[in-house]
């Protein structure tokens, strides 16, 4: 009876590695080109064909027909075989998926680069340094830099809550909502909190990690992070640029499933998060039918296109429009600051564009401000370009990319007050797709940034800072009219009976 239970545990456990280890040895990422109707729908039909076995990575483009899709190592002469029938011209990009994920591995640091705030940094900070010391706790331990490395959820966790008890004048975090699997969604707001006057500065927000398997886009909120505060601790050129907005900085929007990327039985392409509505899809064999396409849920033009309606597709849109907990607190968290928040940068990688207008048509009205968000756009490329030498494109999606529905920055620019609503993909053009090497995360984090100035220094020049008193009632930048209560009326129930009183004897 043991042996049998010793061969039945062996079993199981042989079972459960099959089904949770992820593992792409052989696999490959090719590129096609699809031109026309014709080779679209013959495109199409060999995806169905391989029943969710494919992964496109990037789908073929209206502009040039070039798309990219991972194959499998067992499918891949088959999925070749049909593209030569229908004439679909390919060539490989990755010849081995596994070694460039253990090669990504590999490079990743242990810890980040030092910062200026850390022990040993350049004589050029100490005076800084030690003016900012006597304006916040002493002797506050450091858990570590994780800038310039891929970090996990909790370092990245540890980090920010350590800024917050380094910089308590400038960095504050904030839960603004839980994950399916109980994780906190952190945001951190960084703007000077020490000023006599009231000031009413221009918020600037900027999210990352929407898709789990983008691990650039989060490694890239690191360093602006990293970059905003060490502008305020060196007191250099740009202070007078960073330090007039208020930052509102999501690093991973996604932490369950970018946990379950790095998780040692995770899956390492994994995009959606990890939420379960219907069991009898996340089944014992096939666990890729759980999670949803946090950018694909968001309510403006829910499911209409580019979204899935199988809970199996890495785009599925979820069961309804903005059931997702990931969603709901970005939507609640914007809607309760729309007269603060007057930019928004979304990241994901990757492909290098610089996106505004609507995802959702290349047919739809453009919004008024598109001129100037595109000409924005292009400034920002060009400050890319002048960075690193990296060549990014400005446009919209439905040129440069793809039409898609339920997407965050549409909503953004449909239900709220924000004029400056830009979507980035990062590098790189398929080489490496998802799966760049650490010694990126620098240069690639260096050039979004500077391109996040630019929409900095455009933000400020349409919502310049407002100087009020103390006791005065802030004024939004809305340009629409807003009654404002006075002061002594909202503080408390006596001051109520006084101002009562005042209106009935005077």
């Amino acid at each position: 009876m043991e042996s049998i239970g010793f061969l039945a545990a062996v079993a199981i456990t042989t079972i459960l590695s099959c089904v949770y280890s992820t593992r792409y040895d052989g696999d490959e990422l090719l590129e096609v080109l699809v031109k026309g109707d014709a080779q679209m729908d013959a495109f199409n039909e060999t995806l169905q064909h391989f029943q969710n076995r494919i992964s496109v990575w990037q789908p073929p483009v209206a502009s040039t027909g070039a798309g990219h899709v991972h194959v499998e190592n067992e499918d891949k002469d088959e999925f070749k075989d049909r593209l030569k029938t229908a004439k679909i011209p390919f060539r490989v990009l990755i010849r081995d998926v596994q070694e460039n994920i253990d090669n990504e591995r590999m490079s990743n640091p242990s810890e980040g680069i030092a910062l200026p705030w850390d022990d040993g940094a350049a004589e050029g900070g100490r005076r800084n340094r030690r003016r900012w010391r006597r304006r916040r706790a002493d002797a506050v331990p450091s858990n570590g830099s994780i800038v310039g490395k891929y970090a996990t959820y909790g370092e990245i966790r540890e980090w920010l809550y350590d800024l917050e008890r380094r910089f308590p004048d400038l960095a504050e975090v904030k839960v603004i909502g839980k994950t399916f699997q109980g994780r906190d969604l952190l945001l951190l707001k960084i703007g000077n909190r020490t000023t006599t006057a009231t000031t009413l500065r221009p918020g600037i927000w900027v999210d990352a990690g929407t898709h789990a398997r983008e691990w650039i886009t989060v490694s890239s909120a690191i360093y602006i992070i990293s970059q905003i505060l060490t502008n305020f601790w060196t007191a250099n050129e740009d202070v007078s640029l960073i330090g007039n907005v208020d930052w509102y900085i999501v690093p991973l929007v996604n932490p369950d499933g970018y946990a379950h990327t790095q998780a040692i039985n995770g899956t390492r392409l994994w995009r959606k998060n990890r939420s379960v509505y219907n069991t009898s899809y996340s089944t014992f064999y096939n666990l890729s039918c759980r999670g949803t396409d946090i950018n694909r849920n968001f309510g403006f033009h829910w499911r209409e296109i580019g979204a899935g309606t199988d809970p199996c597709l890495e785009t599925y849109s979820g069961p309804w429009a903005m059931s997702e907990n990931e969603t709901r607190a970005i939507a609640d968290f914007l809607s309760g600051h729309d007269d603060a928040v007057r930019g928004y940068v979304t990241i994901h990688s990757y492909g290098q564009l610089f996106m505004v207008r609507w995802a959702y048509s290349l047919d739809a009205p453009p919004i008024p401000e598109f001129n100037r968000t595109i000409a924005v756009a292009s400034e920002a490329v060009r400050a890319i370009n002048a960075s690193s030498g990296i060549e990014y494109r400005a446009g919209t999606s439905p040129q440069l990319l793809y039409e898609f529905g339920g997407g965050s920055g549409d909503w953004v620019r449909a239900n709220t007050a924000i004029r400056h609503a830009y979507d980035v993909e990062l590098r790189d053009r398929g080489d490496f797709g998802f799966l760049l090497p650490a010694n990126y995360v620098l240069p690639v984090g260096e050039e979004i940034w500077q391109a996040v100035k630019v929409v900095a220094s455009h933000v400020l020049e349409d919502y310049p800072p407002i100087e009020t008193t103390t006791t005065t009632t802030r004024t939004s930048h809305n340009t629409a009219t807003k009654t404002n209560t006075p002061v002594f009326f909202k503080r408390g129930r006596c001051s109520v009976l006084v101002y009562l009183l005042f209106l009935v004897l005077f």
